[in-house]
């Protein structure tokens, strides 16, 4: 990945905080991102966290949005998730411009580029953040976001022996079994977010708050999570957590 390319993406980001001020007020939404290693339990504290928050979570309808604001294949996106950093989106070029609908002011051969594709995401992204409160998990939104406003960062992780009996008992699978898939699902998410930032997917520094959902245990590291954002934002921010109204 190229500094010239990771300049544009800084300059589209100012751009973007610029409009995030309307009228001199600043928007009083806030975004949550994690990051999650497989098998730890992320997706489902983020969904908790957003259930409790009475705002949406994204994950997988990022591509879906994204192949709409394109009008690429979905199938694009998601092959972005996955294909090996050194290799090709795809080795049948035909195949792939015939899963292109409307694509104005690119080729077929530069809409399937992985920074197109991946700015077609950030941009997705981006916009959320502007339009409402939200939690995202994955895509690179920690980074994306990295200077935007009222965003909390959050990597949660867990031990691997917890990981893998989480993935056998999830995906009825043998310990070899979970134990492959784990490292692939791993790797994957590594590369794409070191190959879109320059940054490694584990380093403590890139996020707010790193959390461990064995030692807290899920439910703890929801309401963490919840006062974090509190704490972080403070009157910056309308957060209204449907527990306390209970």
């Amino acid at each position: 990945m190229n500094v010239s390319w990771h300049k544009r993406q800084m300059r589209i980001t100012r751009k973007c905080l610029s409009a995030h001020n309307i009228g001199g007020a600043v928007m009083k939404n806030y975004v949550i991102t994690i990051e999650r290693g497989f098998g730890s339990g992320g997706k489902t504290i983020g969904c908790e966290v957003a259930k409790r928050l009475g705002i949406p979570c994204y994950s997988d309808e990022i591509i879906q949005m994204a192949s709409e604001e394109s009008g690429l294949n979905p199938e694009l996106f998601e092959r972005l998730q996955q294909k090996n950093r050194n290799g090709s989106v795809s080795k049948n070029l035909a195949t792939i411009e015939k899963a292109i609908i409307v694509s104005p002011g690119l080729s077929a051969t530069e809409a399937i580029k992985d920074e197109n594709l991946y700015n077609y995401q950030a941009k997705i992204i981006r916009r959320m953040a502007m339009k409402e409160s939200c939690v995202i998990l994955g895509y690179c939104a920690n980074y994306i976001l990295k200077t935007f406003p009222n965003v909390l960062a959050v990597n949660i992780q867990a031990p691997y022996h917890i990981c893998h009996g989480e993935i056998m008992d999830r995906y009825v699978l043998d310990s070899d079994e979970a134990a492959s898939l784990i490292a692939e699902k791993d790797i994957q998410r590594s590369s794409y977010y070191k190959y879109f930032t320059g940054k490694d997917w584990t380093n403590y520094k890139e996020y707010d708050v790193v959390m461990n959902s064995y030692r807290l245990g899920r439910e703890k590291c929801v309401d963490q999570i919840i006062q974090l954002l509190r704490i972080k934002l403070g009157d910056k921010a309308e957060i209204t957590d449907m527990k306390d109204m209970k």
